[in-house]
Parts: structure tokens; sequence; C-alpha cells
């Protein structure tokens, strides 16, 4: 009896550890361009630049005027995106502790070193 007991917990830790593994690699995936994340340099102006992943997110975030991270950054724009639409929790707390007051270039540097430090943490879980 022991055995078949073990064997329906073995399966149920199984069936969570698949699911998170599913969870995980959907945060990696594109959005319809719809979802994506625009920037914008201040309310009304669309740089005509968008992302659909976290990839395209972290490259876009390389070249993307600084003014459009700042103003994102202290709208607290690029955490809701990350958790609403991506869907990851964690990325979009570490984006939270960035102080938004740094110089841009080291704003830039710090929020790409926590998206790419997150996606490959993601990567290393699927």
């Amino acid at each position: 009896m022991r055995s078949v007991a073990t064997f329906s917990v073995g399966l149920s830790m199984a069936k969570r550890v698949m699911f998170k593994k599913n969870s995980l690699a959907k945060i990696l995936t594109s959005v319809p361009y719809d979802n994506g994340f625009h920037f914008y340099v201040s309310i009304g102006n669309y740089t005509g630049v968008t992302a659909t992943s976290l990839a395209e997110f972290a490259e876009k975030i390389q070249t993307i005027d600084s003014n459009s991270i700042k103003f994102h950054l202290l709208r607290n724009d690029f955490q809701k995106w990350v958790k609403n639409t991506i869907g990851d929790v964690e990325l979009a707390k570490r984006l939270n502790l960035i102080k938004g007051n740094l110089p841009e270039e080291d704003l830039r540097k710090d929020i790409l070193r926590v998206i790419q430090t997150r996606i490959a943490e993601l990567k290393s879980f699927v």
C-alpha cells in the first residue's frame, strides 16, 4: 500500500514540475503586437518601437532613447507589462528595485542586466 501512495505523490510532483516548466516557458514566448511594450518618451509621444517578448525587450532597451527608459521606469510601466502581460512576477519585483535616480546610461545597464539575468535563469529551467 505504501508504494502506491509513493507513486501517487511522485506523479503529483511530476505534474507540478511539468506545470512549472510550461509556465516558465510561456514567459519566454512572444505576445501579440497589440500587447507588446510600446516605448514612449512622454505621454502621447510614441517612439515607434515595440517589444513583444522579453528577449526583444532586452534588445530594444539597448538602443531606445534613454528618456524613454526613465519615463517608463518611473511610471512603473516596465514592471506592470512584465507582470501583467508577460506573466513574470519575479522579474517585475527585480525591476522595482532599480533606482530611478541613476544616471541614464547606468539605468539602462542595470535594467538590461536584470532582464538578461532573468532570461538566462528561465532558459536554464525549461
